[in-house]
């Protein structure tokens, strides 16, 4: 579980503080996560909860199933099928995946991915993928 406290105080001397009671800057807000992630047999689960609190505001639940899929053999190949995070990149900076499913590269407390649908048909040999 991880707490993200966010603390803002205006300048009351400032133009703009006469506009800050009709906006949500300068409120005090917080957000909890936690995170479950489980492997039981060939099945992959990871799932965020999330609360958001804010000052003179309703409490805001997330439950996001992250990732959710079957990973098996059949006749000596592997497939997959459910939803998956699908982020990797081959270097250099280029990602090819960031066309269905970008990171946010530059965040100081990340979230995790939410999975996009997956299917997937692996055959490897000896001398051949």
């Amino acid at each position: 579980m991880r707490a993200i406290p966010e603390l803002h105080s205006l300048n009351s001397g400032s133009p703009f503080a006469l506009g800050a009671p009709l906006t949500d800057f300068g409120k005090d807000r917080s957000r909890q996560e936690v995170e479950l992630r489980a492997r039981p047999w060939d099945i992959n689960v990871v799932a965020t909860a999330r609360a958001t609190v804010q000052e003179q505001s309703t409490p805001e639940y997330r439950l996001t199933i992250n990732e959710l899929y079957y990973d098996f053999s059949l006749l000596g190949e592997r497939f997959g099928i459910g939803k998956k995070i699908l982020s990797w990149d081959v270097g250099f900076g280029f990602r090819p995946l960031d066309v269905i499913q970008q990171e946010n590269r530059r965040a100081v407390f990340t979230t995790t991915l939410e999975g996009v649908p997956y299917l997937a048909w692996e055959k490897f040999h000896g001398d051949a993928a």
